[in-house]
């Protein structure tokens, strides 16, 4: 701790990063988020986390929309917990204010936690923590997340706070159950993050397999039973909840997450529509918004009697589907969302034919995979990791100009900064803290590319803040031998 203290570069990379993130709280939010129907401190996801807090405070029940059965299910309780915590210390009107603070400084904490992460990777290393540290302090796309009420910037302490935590590997009791513990609350913030539990317990198996080989399977087995054990006994609370409460065994949320606007017949739609293209804001509108054709390619199509069917399902959703007419009318948007209630007396949303919908649209799924297996599982595969790496410009940013530009510079740092990672991860080859870092990296990116599908950029945050400790430990390998090749002809000269 002293050292850390008496370290004067870190000191004035954690102030500059605290400094960054300030501005942006006080200045910068309101000039990048200009565009937006939101404010600084809301996106679309806000109100669901904000009313599943409130709602239960009010009115005992632990939902975001009352006329929504599952979204009594669509929010783990991290998050909006975490929310709660500052509106009752500081009230309605200033609890976004206070949360955006306490997201600033946690994440000012992470510039720390990556500093330390690496140290603990490299300790030998002198560039490598301080070259890190600064990656992330003035990470573009972790500052833009401080102001909003969302799990981005808390989701990612919490990784980085795990793998600090991972990377101390005891064998003790404590260290194992806290370790289980700290997975369940993140899994609680974000659900996708529950897969540390295996990549914790992998990599503590790979690490005590060198150090402890005689009674390796005996010390794995009983770091992983208490590992669970830890994250058993948090996560329980959340199945044995929706059992007792509304006699239904969700073990983390239902498809539609009880969302109104993507509601089955929109989630069928997305399905069949990811078959063939990463895209579907397109044809969303086309059904949602359009008036003409719906023009399809042909590659969605084996017959032209599909295409017919997927005609004709367009049609209906259009004319009877529930999460259309919501998109339609824009009150799926979280600004009017306690608006929705009376809309949804209007007898075009009651009388809704999602059923059919869904049910023509996944068996045109079926019938697109059954047919085109090789294309299904690389076309849209391909296109989401291509997206991925070279995204170029932000869906929020309409205006052109310096603005646009500024906007793709960016998105050209992040992706040199991933190529770099990639030479990161090669140079670490025989790193094997690495691992965790690597193994949830890889995931993400290919689970969201191949299975989820629906690419959205902040989905891959953590990630992406994971790839700064490879990318940080490249450029740290070239300094740090710079640094040793000059000391050495230093003391040569000198002899």
């Amino acid at each position: 701790m002293q050292k850390l203290i008496r370290n004067r570069v870190l000191l004035t990379i954690l102030l500059a990063g605290f400094l960054v993130r300030l501005a942006f709280l006080l200045v910068g939010a309101r000039v990048y988020y200009a565009n937006s129907q939101a404010n600084i401190f809301t996106n679309g996801d806000t109100h669901s986390y904000v009313l599943a807090f409130t709602n239960l405070l009010e009115h005992g029940i632990y939902t975001f929309d009352f006329l929504e059965p599952d979204a009594a299910f669509g929010r783990l309780p991290g998050y909006p917990f975490f929310y709660g915590l500052h509106y009752l210390v500081f009230g309605p009107q200033h609890a976004a204010i206070a949360l955006a603070c306490s997201q600033v400084l946690l994440d000012t904490l992470s510039v720390l936690l990556i500093f330390l992460a690496l140290r603990r990777i490299w300790p030998t290393a002198h560039w490598t923590p301080l070259i890190g540290a600064s990656l992330y302090a003035f990470y573009p796309f972790t500052i833009i997340w401080v102001t909003i009420i969302g799990t981005e910037t808390l989701a990612t302490f919490l990784i980085l706070l795990w793998l600090n935590y991972l990377l101390r590997m005891q064998s003790t009791f404590l260290y194992t159950l806290g370790l289980g513990l700290l997975i369940a609350v993140a899994f609680y913030v974000r659900e996708y993050l529950g897969v540390l539990l295996p990549i914790s317990i992998a990599y503590l198996a790979i690490k005590y397999y060198t150090v402890a080989r005689p009674t390796w399977l005996v010390t794995t087995l009983r770091m992983a039973a208490l590992v669970g054990l830890g994250f058993g006994l948090l996560y329980v609370a959340w199945p044995v909840r929706n059992y007792l409460s509304y006699h239904r065994l969700i073990w983390i949320k239902p498809p539609t997450a009880g969302y109104a606007n993507y509601n089955v017949d929109f989630a069928s739609f997305r399905s069949w529509v990811h078959c063939w293209t990463n895209d579907e804001q397109l044809w969303l509108d086309k059904i949602a918004k359009g008036t003409g054709p719906f023009d399809f390619p042909a590659e969605a199509f084996n017959t032209p009697a599909e295409r017919q069917r997927a005609n004709y399902l367009a049609a209906r959703a259009r004319q009877c589907g529930s999460s259309f007419y919501l998109y339609r009318t824009g009150l799926y948007a979280s600004a009017q969302y306690r608006n929705v209630a009376l809309m949804r007396a209007n007898q075009e949303y009651q009388n809704n034919c999602n059923n059919e919908i869904s049910i023509g649209f996944e068996q045109l799924k079926t019938e697109f995979v059954r047919q085109h297996p090789v294309r299904y599982w690389t076309q849209v595969p391909v296109q989401n990791l291509s997206k991925a790496f070279f995204k170029r410009s932000a869906n929020r940013i309409s205006s052109g100009g310096a603005k646009q530009l500024l906007i793709s510079g960016l998105f050209t740092y992040r992706t040199l900064l991933l190529l770099l990672a990639v030479v990161g991860v090669l140079v670490s080859y025989r790193q094997r803290d690495m691992l965790p870092v690597v193994a949830y990296f890889g995931f993400m990116y290919l689970f969201i590319s191949f299975v989820m599908r629906n690419m959205e950029m902040r989905y891959l945050l953590q990630a992406d803040v994971m790839s700064l400790i490879p990318a940080a430990s490249a450029l740290g390998y070239w300094f740090d031998r710079r640094q040793a090749t000059v000391s050495q002809k230093s003391e040569l000269a000198g002899a």
